[in-house]
C-alpha cells in the first residue's frame, strides 16, 4: 500500500517518471532514504530491481493511479492519483523530507543516471552491511566489476560522490578485510 502513495505522490509531483528503470531506482532509493516501502532488491543487469515493485507496478497502472503516456514508456498520472494522494496526508507528511529529497535529488535525472546511482548505493549498501566496508576505492572498484564497460570509472566516481553529498553514502578510511574459513584473512 505505501508503494502507491509514494508513486502517486511522486507522479503528482514530477508529472512524469520516464520508464519502469527509472520507476524501480526512484521506489528503491526512497526506500533507501528511510519510507517503509515493500519489495527486496537484487542485483540485475539496470541496476537494484524489485519483483514485487514490478508487480506493484502492474496493480497501480490496471488500477489507473498511473498510466503510461501515449506513444512513450513514460507514467503519468492516472485518474486516481489524485485522491490517492488527498487520502494519505498522513503518511507523505510523516516522510515530507525523504519525499522531497527524491523529487528535488533524483527526479529529474535520466534512467542511465538513476541506474548507476542507484547500483552504486546498492553495491555500497550491501558491502556495509555484509563486511563493514566503507572504503570509496574498493566500492568504486566493485561497481566498476558489475558495471564496466556500461559505465566508465568517471561516472562511477560522480554517483559515488552525489550519494555522498546527498546524505546516502557514509564513508570512513578505514581498510577492511575479511576472514577465509581456513583462518587466513583476504583485503577485499
Amino acid at each position: 500500500m505505501n508503494t502507491s502513495i509514494v508513486t502517486a505522490y511522486l507522479i503528482d509531483s514530477l508529472g512524469v517518471i520516464k520508464s519502469r528503470k527509472a520507476y524501480q531506482k526512484l521506489i528503491y532509493l526512497t526506500k533507501a532514504l528511510g519510507v517503509p516501502l515493500e519489495g527486496s532488491y537484487k542485483m540485475y543487469y539496470y541496476g537494484p530491481y524489485s519483483d514485487e515493485i514490478a508487480k506493484e507496478l502492474d496493480c497501480m497502472l490496471s488500477r489507473d493511479i498511473i498510466r503510461v503516456q501515449s506513444d512513450s514508456y513514460c507514467f503519468i498520472s492516472g485518474s486516481k492519483t489524485k485522491s490517492i494522494v488527498e487520502e494519505n496526508q498522513e503518511f507523505i507528511k510523516k516522510y515530507q523530507s525523504e519525499l522531497d529529497k527524491v523529487i528535488n535529488s533524483f527526479g529529474k535525472l535520466e534512467p542511465m543516471q538513476l541506474e548507476i546511482i542507484a547500483t552504486t548505493h546498492f553495491i555500497y549498501n550491501n558491502l556495509k552491511h555484509l563486511y563493514n566496508i566503507t572504503d570509496k576505492s574498493i566500492i568504486i572498484d566493485k561497481v566498476k566489476k558489475a558495471k564496466s564497460p556500461k559505465f566508465s570509472e568517471e561516472q562511477i566516481i560522480e554517483a559515488y560522490d552525489f550519494l555522498k553529498k546527498e546524505g546516502l553514502i557514509v564513508r570512513t578510511e578505514e581498510n577492511h578485510c575479511t576472514r577465509k574459513a581456513d583462518g587466513s584473512s583476504t583485503f577485499i
